[in-house]
């Protein structure tokens, strides 16, 4: 790769025969800094909008919102040892049957989030109902997430579940659900239930 730099011509001129510029060659590692600099213009908080975009699209079971913040031709890796879901209409079908079919009373926390130049590192953790296994699941979560611009280019999940009871019914009247005996109304109640003291390998998410 190679840099144009344009610099002031000293008294006498320049050794490149006056035009007032120094061609430089910039290294590949280089080259990657430069590009992770300020010209991608991402910041924690960027990235930590893109991430609430996606945590309301899970928990609203949502496919035209979640393809919003991924590029035309971006990936989808649910389990990283497959082949990723190649583009953003396929991410789009993938919400449609993961998400809204097999899914049901979704609640998801952001618990850490770390930011370097354009990756992005993401930690939370989801209760939702597997409707077609008719249980209720609690998932922990590691993501991977590589920007273009203020979009998500690549995404790779890292995850474990375990069952923690049946499916919960919804009431449609009262709008809440009940599932082991917790009542879960709302958003402030799901942060209580997720709450807990920072590790000491992270700061929680802000």
């Amino acid at each position: 790769m190679l840099l144009l730099a344009i610099w002031p011509v000293p008294p006498g001129g320049l050794p490149c025969g006056g035009f007032g510029c120094v061609l430089r060659h910039v290294g590949e590692e280089d080259a990657g800094r430069y590009r992770r600099g300020n010209l991608t213009g991402l910041t924690r908080q960027d990235a930590r909008e893109v991430l609430d975009i996606y945590i309301q699209a899970w928990e609203e079971q949502d496919p035209d919102l979640i393809v919003t913040i991924f590029t035309d031709s971006a990936t989808y890796h649910e389990r990283v040892l497959e082949e990723p879901i190649p583009d953003r209409e396929a991410i789009r079908r993938y919400w449609q049957e993961k998400v809204v079919r097999s899914q049901a009373n979704i609640k998801c926390e952001l618990l850490k989030l770390y930011l370097d130049g354009i990756t992005v590192i993401a930690e939370w953790e989801a209760e939702f109902d597997d409707v077609v296994q008719g249980v209720h699941k609690r998932m922990r979560e590691i993501a991977v997430l590589v920007f273009e611009g203020h979009l998500i280019a690549s995404l790779r999940e890292y995850w474990a579940s375990e069952t923690v009871g049946q499916s919960a019914g919804r009431d449609p009247e009262r709008g809440w659900t009940e599932t082991r005996g917790l009542t879960q109304r709302g958003a402030a109640d799901n942060r209580r239930r997720f709450a807990y003291p920072s590790r000491a390998w992270g700061s929680p998410a802000e």
